[in-house]
């Protein structure tokens, strides 16, 4: 008796499951991402290269390159940048 509970109550949970595995975004979200030139940027370089090229498609990603993070601080106190990429060191002066 208690396998066959076990079974039902397996199967229930998959099957309720797998409808959340369909990948299908139906509100893409605006992603802007800043990054600097050089060492802080290159986590960013394969999800630049899949959102280029259509791989990945399930948000809109915008990125913009800056060349010092002088540059980008103003920008994220306005809040129109939602991912940054920028030195440790800075985290003190945000």
């Amino acid at each position: 008796m208690k396998k066959i509970w076990f079974v039902i109550v397996i199967s229930v949970l998959c099957t309720s499951i797998l409808p959340a595995c369909t990948g299908v975004n139906p509100n893409p979200a605006d992603a802007n991402i800043a990054v600097i030139k050089g060492p802080s940027s290159i986590g960013m370089v394969k999800l630049m290269d899949e959102a280029d090229s259509g791989v990945i498609n399930t948000n809109n990603y915008s990125f913009e390159i800056y060349a010092s993070a002088d540059e980008i601080v103003p920008i994220i106190v306005q809040g129109n940048i939602d991912i940054a990429a920028l030195p440790a060191n800075l985290s003190s002066v945000l």
